[in-house]
This record gives C-alpha cells, sequence and structure tokens, in this order.
C-alpha cells in the first residue's frame, strides 16, 4: 500500500516545489557541504523503502546528534584548497575509515584525548565502537581512547569524486558510508576568464565549469549517485548477525538514484518523510540550458543510464578529460563521447553535458492556433548567437529559444479526444511546452509549469523495480520548461 502513498505524497509535493523551482529564477546547484574542514559522524539509522520495506543502514552525519544520511553528505571544494576532514565513529559496530579515490598525499592523523598522533604503521588505526563509552577506539589498541581520525590532503585536481569507508569496503559501502565529493576548477572559483578554442567562459554565460575548460561550461547541475543493496545484508546489520552474513549470496533487490528508489526520486530535496534520505534526483531546465550530470556508480553492478530527450556528451571520466593527452597527462585536444544510453561503471564518476532546444521536432513546441500567439522573426527577434552571445544568428529566438524554422508548423498528428486517453500524471492536458488543458478530475498535477517531461532512467529492466514491484528503483522525469519572458541567460 505503501508505494501508492508515496506516488500520492510526491504528487503533492513535486506540484508544489515545481511551481516554485522551475520558476523563481533559483539556480539548481547540487546540495553540499564546503570541505574546508568537515566532521563526519559514522551512525546507524533506518530509511524506508517505497515498496513497504525499512531496515537498517550505517551513514554519516555532520555533527554528534545530527541526521546521518545516505549517501553521506557531499563534500565540496575548489581545486588547490587544503581540506581537512575528521571522521568519528558513534554507534556503527565495525572498524571504520575514510577512503578517497582519486586524490593524492592523504596524511592521516589519529587523534587519542584531543592529542595528534601520526598514524601508528601496525594497527592501520582503523575505528571501532566501544559499547558503553560511545567513543572510537583503534583496531588492535584497547589502550588511550580514540577520538577520531582526520584526513588532510589538497584538492589537486577538478572532477567528481567520492569517498567511502577504507574497511570492509564491500559490506561498509553497501551498508552506506559513501558519499560524492565535488573538486570545482580554480577558473570558476575565481571568476577567471579561460579560452577553449575561441569559446571563453564569459562567451558562454553560464553558471560554471566543471573543468578548466570553456567547452565543460553549464548552467545547471545534478548529481546522479548510483547504487544498488541486497536487503538480507541490512536485515542481519539490524538484528546484529553479520557473522552470519555470505557475500556470495549478494542478489540485488533494490536500486537507488541519490539514495531514494522511485517513486520517492520525484519527491524535492529534504522532502520531510525521508529525513535520511535528503537528496531528489528530478531535473529540470529551460530550453538551450547545458546540464552538467555528474554520475557516480557505487555499487557492484554496471548501470545503463538512459536519457530520453537527447544526446549526451560525456567530457570526463574519473576526474579525468576525455581526448588527447601529452605526455605531461595534459589535454591537448578533447574528444567528448556523445551518445544516449550511459554505462556508468562500477566505482567509476562521470561528467555528462546534456541540453535540449526543441530544434527538428518539426512542429512549434509554443503551439499554434487560437491562444498560442507568439513570434519568431528572424530578422528582429534572433540577432544573436544564444550561447556566444556575439551579434550573429543561430536560427533560434534570442528570449525563448524557440527554433524559428519551425515555427507556425501545426503538430503532424490528431490527438484523441479524453475518453480515449488513460493519463500519467505528468500530462498536462496539452503538447505544447507552458501549455496547460482540460484533464478528468483527479488526473495530472505533476507538471504545473507544462513542461516537456522525458523519463531518465536504468536501461535494465530489472533495475526499475523495488523488490519486484514496478515501478520503482532507477527512475527520475526531466522536465523542460519555458522561459519567463526576459533574457534567456536568466535561470
Amino acid at each position: 500500500m505503501r508505494i501508492f502513498n508515496s506516488y500520492l505524497n510526491t504528487g503533492r509535493t513535486l506540484a508544489a516545489v515545481s511551481l516554485m523551482a522551475l520558476s523563481s529564477g533559483a539556480y539548481a546547484a547540487i546540495e553540499s557541504v564546503d570541505a574546508t574542514v568537515v566532521d563526519l559522524w559514522a551512525k546507524q539509522f533506518q530509511i524506508a523503502t517505497p515498496d513497504g520495506d525499512s531496515f537498517r543502514m550505517w551513514g554519516f552525519a555532520t555533527s554528534e546528534d545530527g541526521q546521518p544520511q545516505y549517501p553521506a553528505p557531499t563534500l565540496r571544494g575548489v581545486e588547490g584548497q587544503s581540506v581537512t576532514i575528521r571522521m568519528h565513529n558513534k554507534d556503527v559496530p565495525q572498524g571504520v575509515s575514510l577512503d578517497f579515490p582519486g586524490q593524492s598525499a592523504v596524511n592521516t592523523l589519529c587523534y587519542r584525548n584531543a592529542t595528534a598522533n601520526p598514524l601508528p604503521p601496525t594497527n592501520g588505526c582503523y575505528v571501532n565502537f566501544e559499547p558503553g563509552l560511545n567513543l572510537a577506539m583503534p583496531q588492535g589498541l584497547q589502550t588511550n581512547a580514540l577520538e577520531s581520525l582526520e584526513y588532510q590532503f589538497t584538492l589537486n585536481k577538478p572532477g567528481t569524486y567520492m569517498y567511502q569507508s577504507g574497511t570492509n569496503q564491500q559490506m561498509q559501502v553497501d551498508m552506506g558510508l559513501v558519499g560524492a565529493f565535488i573538486v570545482d576548477p580554480l577558473a570558476s572559483a575565481s571568476g577567471t576568464t579561460i579560452t577553449v578554442n575561441g569559446a571563453t567562459t564569459a562567451d558562454y554565460h553560464a553558471k560554471g565549469l566543471a573543468y578548466n575548460e570553456a567547452s565543460t561550461a553549464y548552467d545547471r547541475e545534478y548529481l546522479f549517485f548510483l547504487s544498488e543493496t541486497d536487503p538480507k545484508l541490512h536485515y542481519l546489520a539490524e538484528l546484529d548477525r553479520l557473522q552470519y552474513w555470505d557475500n556470495g549470496d549478494y542478489n540485488a533487490t533494490l536500486f537507488f538514484i541519490n539514495g531514494r528508489n522511485a517513486p520517492d526520486t520525484l519527491a524535492p530535496d529534504f522532502q520531510g518523510g525521508m529525513p535520511n534520505q535528503p537528496y531528489g534526483s528530478i531535473v529540470t531546465m529551460h530550453p538551450g540550458q547545458r546540464i552538467l550530470l555528474r554520475v557516480i556508480n557505487v555499487g557492484r553492478n554496471q548501470h545503463p543510464l538512459h536519457l530520453h530527450g537527447n544526446h549526451f556528451s560525456q567530457v570526463a571520466r574519473d576526474g579525468n578529460l576525455i581526448g588527447v593527452h601529452d605526455t605531461a597527462g595534459e589535454v591537448t585536444e578533447l574528444r567528448p563521447v556523445v551518445d544516449y544510453t550511459y554505462g556508468a561503471v562500477q566505482g567509476g564518476t562521470s561528467d555528462l553535458i546534456f541540453g535540449w532546444t526543441g530544434q527538428k521536432l518539426g512542429w512549434d513546441m509554443y503551439g499554434t492556433g487560437s491562444g498560442f500567439e507568439h513570434t519568431c522573426d528572424a530578422l528582429t527577434e534572433d540577432l544573436q548567437n544564444n550561447i556566444t552571445h556575439e551579434p550573429t544568428p543561430d536560427g533560434f529566438h534570442d528570449d525563448s529559444w524557440e527554433s524559428c524554422a519551425d515555427h507556425g508548423k501545426e503538430l503532424p498528428v490528431v490527438l484523441p479526444e479524453n475518453l480515449d486517453l488513460a493519463f500519467g500524471g505528468f500530462w498536462g492536458g496539452s503538447p505544447y511546452i507552458g501549455a496547460s488543458g482540460a484533464l478528468p478530475v483527479g488526473e495530472g498535477g505533476l507538471n504545473p509549469a507544462g513542461g516537456m517531461v522525458y523519463m531518465w532512467h536504468s536501461h535494465s529492466e530489472r533495475e526499475l523495480t523495488n523488490n519486484d514491484i514496478y515501478p520503482g528503483g532507477m527512475l527520475t522525469m526531466m522536465l523542460v520548461v519555458p522561459y519567463e519572458e526576459g533574457a534567456n541567460d536568466v535561470d
């Protein structure tokens, strides 16, 4: 029954958040924590899934009394920045440490009785929970209470990374001790204008850069943190019976985007009913915007992520730009991979750039006939290139991004009457962007802005279920909504 209630609750909240987030001018950025100095507390907690289940997770919180979450809080810093991350173990009944793939020269200190000690070379400085004391203890040493592990390093390269437990990873990562780590390039942080092949960040009028390359400029960014789990492992953890776990019996039946299973993926960030699963994954954009999709697969399986609506360009993998590199490792020629399904490999990260303009739809996406009056005059309303803002026409309306070549073209099919239709929650009653139409009572409601709606999902049918209940799993939506009246570089 909960799966139906989840759909209902999602609809109520999404309708409200869509009206606010899609048209308020809010910049879509990934929720994150400044990595300059961070305390992470390993804790146990419960999550609920849309199939009516709930089970034990281990995760990190940013304070001793804070809410642990899955995935762990997204950490974020800037290229060249020095960071300090202190890890404490509140009540996870195993040794816990941290590993930072893609980062180098990580200095680790153990804090005992508020005194920093170099990393002991013989015991690994792992952390155990000591019942009754709520203090972390070094594995193999039962004297001098270990209060925390401290990791110090410099963020040397921009990119999308992860951090995870460095202890018993096949169990602890699956239990939830893993999160995203984003490193922004120095150019975007300092406001420095860079030029690549004649295009600069200022030309793009973008909100950010993924790397020190103008071609990685973006207007909105989203995190797609992919994972899966076998609930049996979590049941044993809840019963304190992990000694009976056989890793050879692993069989994932739950599949997550940002720590949620569909339809909970469609609810906004920090939805009240999911206090330990704060990150939603619905994607919204305006025509012509560049979307940066930061994809991380922390699971054991490869996940084929399929993006409807257009092809994407994969510009980087594991924090490295895709292209021709010289002997020093510098990119001399960018060669992004263009595709519509991304095979997210286990333990890998990737940066995808996605855009949508409606060009070559073959019909006027803003509608034709009475009630849909609008103009797209190539002589007066296409005076500049919408990306570079140079005075060179590009075939698109300077404000709405309408393709003037399709202006006035009627929809090439006759739509059936409502009595002949079954309705999805995102159907607003009109095929035109920004418009809505009459619907039967109780239908629709998930698309108040009248956006073009595309499903983004795993291309493995099994991963579209929650414990074999369809629909669920790795499934979310992407909405293209019209600009409010005004310049197209306003979010």
